[in-house]
């Protein structure tokens, strides 16, 4: 009420108001007589005319009013009750708009024109409202930043600046203030604003609150014009933010700002800025998510799997491709090498097979890419499963697949692959060996990657598997120079009891080495027995690289293939030849 009869007095530039209101003391305590329901029939006025059947609801007589019954002004001077009245007078300050007032109990900033805003947005879908301590509410018709010029020249930019026509003050929030880091001196009918001991501003304590002392030019430049949120405002295109944005090539906005701030560019109104399709279209990139994965709890809840090929050269056996399942919880690494990417069907179900009879669980998830031997084809109609996808299906295991063109939510795969590459590549450039041998590196890679630490658990993906601590006693240089001692039934006395070779390779089944022999008939030999060379001077022979693999013939009587052995095998030679030559007589 007070809040209407304000809105009146503004319009009339009248200073106050009295109220007057009149209450029954004894609306409290009941009337002699039983409760009538008639009573509460509503009076009947004719035409500002009683009527002369009227009925009185105190005395139940016709042709008076209550409020004119001697017997009801009798009854309450018997009962010592006495009518109540009661005035209230307030006055009405016609509050300019160019002021701005501190409020303790404001929770943001409000203001109730438009000039000052650097930047606002309208409220767009529902309305929201503004409350007040009398219960009322204004509507909110746009948010922004708004700038504040005190006597002293600072600025105050208020975030978040509600824009409330219809609020009766200009309000700034002391929390808000406070949470920014504003200290406030009160006194002397005044106060003083402080930042990190420095002096912003001051205010005058007017009608009992607290007003801000504003820089004058830029109190004279607030007036008070009607505006209707919704419809844009005339702008010039100079002061345009879209628009310079667009002339500056499609800068973003907090760049925009620093030209601002360093004076380049003038103050722009930024109620024009809207999303730029064409910055979106020119500047989109892909969304890595930062948020770390869910790891397993145990063994075989998640295997990790990806092919990785075709390699230029063939392995020894005609591979081009191998595949890798990695168990999420230990990292412990199995591989398998392929000559298509078609066998991988067998090879799963060979490793699943392996793995849950050897553990004692159930594979839960099996995570991949959505290659074509993974995920199938893909028609008109959906995906058609291949074959992988229908052995994990029948075997109730679920099948994870990445998104399209997306590796990095198959991390765990391919980062184990990167790290078999880089051990393999660092490996066969060491020894110089036969590029052919690429896959007994790749073995070897995967072996010891199993009994080291890993980043990313706390023991060694060997000890996680098996429960037992690896041991690393047995490890030797791939690659070295070996004599390694072979079973040969037809061996003589007078024959070398070792064959010169490398050592490739690891037998994970078998407590002994693989090797490559170059003068062997078999050219890959197992053996348990051998000397390693790790620290001598010899590297290998370039002249490995240039023996055709495809060579299968043992004779090495023709001066053609001795021509190709290694050097090991020329030094043994000559070793004989000086010890039958120190058995001979002196001539």
């Amino acid at each position: 009420m007070l809040v209407q009869e304000e809105g009146g007095l503004k319009k009339v530039k009248d200073h106050s108001i009295h109220l007057m209101t009149h209450e029954d003391a004894s609306s409290s305590k009941s009337k002699p007589g039983k409760k009538n329901q008639k009573d509460k029939a509503p009076m009947k006025v004719n035409k500002g005319k009683i009527e002369k059947d009227q009925k009185c609801f105190f005395c139940k007589k016709v042709g008076h009013f209550k409020k004119d019954c001697l017997k009801t002004k009798a009854w309450f001077e018997k009962k010592g009750v006495f009518y109540v009245s009661v005035s209230f007078e307030t006055n009405i300050i016609e509050v300019p708009n160019n002021t701005r007032w501190l409020d303790s109990g404001a929770t943001t900033h409000v203001s109730n024109i438009m000039q000052g805003f650097l930047s606002i947005q309208p409220i767009k879908g529902v309305e929201r409202y503004l409350y007040m301590g009398n219960k009322m509410k204004a509507r909110i018709d746009g948010m922004g930043t708004y700038r504040l010029i005190l006597d002293t020249g600072c600025c105050l930019d208020l975030e978040k600046c509600l824009y409330v026509p219809d609020c009766a003050r200009n309000l700034v929030s002391i929390s808000k203030l406070d949470c920014l880091g504003f200290n406030f001196k009160i006194g002397s009918n005044g106060f003083e604003l402080y930042k990190l001991m420095c002096y912003y501003g001051s205010g005058t304590l007017i009608d009992g609150l607290y007003c801000f002392n504003l820089n004058v030019n830029f109190s004279d430049s607030l007036f008070n014009v009607e505006h209707e949120i919704g419809n844009k405002r005339t702008l010039n295109n100079d002061c345009s933010a879209f628009l310079w944005h667009k002339r500056l090539g499609h800068i973003s906005k907090e760049r925009m700002m620093r030209l601002i701030r360093n004076e380049i560019l003038p103050q722009l109104d930024f109620s024009d800025w809207n999303v730029c399709v064409d910055c979106i279209k020119g500047k989109q990139t892909r969304h890595t998510s930062k948020n770390p994965t869910t790891r397993s709890t145990q063994l075989l809840e998640l295997i990790h799997t990806d092919i990785c090929g075709p390699f230029d050269i063939p392995s020894w056996n005609g591979e081009k491709y191998f595949i890798t399942f990695i168990d999420d919880y230990s990292r412990y690494c199995y591989i398998y090498l392929l000559h298509e990417k078609s066998q991988s069907m067998n090879v799963i179900e060979v490793f699943i097979n392996e793995v849950e009879r050897q553990l004692d669980r159930k594979v839960k998830i099996v995570r991949s890419d959505r290659g074509g031997e993974y995920y199938g084809k893909t028609d008109e109609s959906g995906q058609c499963p291949g074959p992988f996808a229908k052995f994990l299906e029948s075997r109730g295991i679920c099948a994870q697949y990445t998104m399209p063109y997306t590796p990095q939510q198959n991390g765990v795969a391919e980062r184990q692959n990167r790290i078999l590459m880089d051990m393999d590549m660092s490996m066969l450039n060491h020894s110089d060996v036969l590029l052919s041998l690429w896959m007994h590196a790749l073995k070897t890679a995967v072996y010891l990657l199993n009994r080291v630490p890993s980043k990313a658990v706390p023991k060694t993906p060997y000890e996680l598997w098996t429960e037992r601590k690896p041991s690393l006693r047995h490890l030797h240089v791939w690659g070295c120079p070996a004599e390694v001692r072979i079973y040969n039934p037809h061996e003589k006395k007078l024959n070398a009891r070792t064959i010169s070779g490398f050592f490739i390779g690891y037998l994970e089944r078998s407590k002994g080495y693989r090797f490559y022999c170059p003068n062997h008939s078999t050219r890959i030999v197992e053996s348990g027995n051998a000397r390693f060379i790790e620290n001598g001077q010899f590297n290998g022979s370039k002249e490995l690289r240039k023996v055709d693999i495809q060579e299968t013939s043992g004779d090495v009587s023709t001066s053609n293939v001795s021509s190709q052995v290694v050097v090991p095998f020329v030094v043994s030679q000559s070793n004989n030849t000086r010890r039958q030559q120190a058995d001979a007589p002196n001539p």
